[in-house]
């Protein structure tokens, strides 16, 4: 069994856990758009494959005596599933296997949305790209932009 860490959440991370809910999900997503459609169990495979390398994603929010703080989440990574919901609802702490951040699809679109908690747009970008990229060819080497790029919408 890997060694459990903990982290303490930046200093406006504070409030994200506080004012969230249902009627306010401080979730952003992040959607790469791709030429085929994709395969949920290569894509969960890539995601299995690039969590371990981003710790950040890796945790789940606990709740100290006075603060939030992070601890490492050793469940296995969440479930891709197909689209299925509005985008950017809330991210309950306690489903998802914990972890905060949830990876879907639709036809050719990946989508990942993330509690604002974790990271700022740009940390949400890096492990998107880094999923995106471990998905194995031909999904990801031909992604739908004009030079063959990225689509983030």
């Amino acid at each position: 069994m890997a060694e459990i860490k903990w982290d303490k959440l930046d200093n406006t991370a504070h409030l994200f856990p506080v004012i969230a809910g249902e009627s306010m999900s401080n979730v952003y997503r992040i959607s790469v758009t791709l030429k085929e459609n994709i395969r949920q169990e290569i894509l969960q495979e890539a995601l299995e494959r690039v969590l371990p390398w981003f710790d950040v994603f890796r945790v789940r929010m606990r709740y100290g005596v006075f603060w939030y703080y992070f601890e490492t989440n050793q469940k296995p990574a969440p479930d891709v599933k197909e689209e299925y919901r509005y985008p950017c609802q809330f991210i309950s702490p306690n489903r998802n296997r914990n972890y905060l951040f949830r990876v879907n699809y639709y036809k050719n679109r990946i989508n990942l949305e993330v509690f604002h908690v974790l990271t700022d747009g740009m940390g949400g970008n890096h492990f998107s790209q880094g999923t995106d990229l471990s998905v194995p060819p031909p999904c990801s080497l031909r992604a739908a932009g004009k030079d063959g790029g990225w689509t983030v919408q």
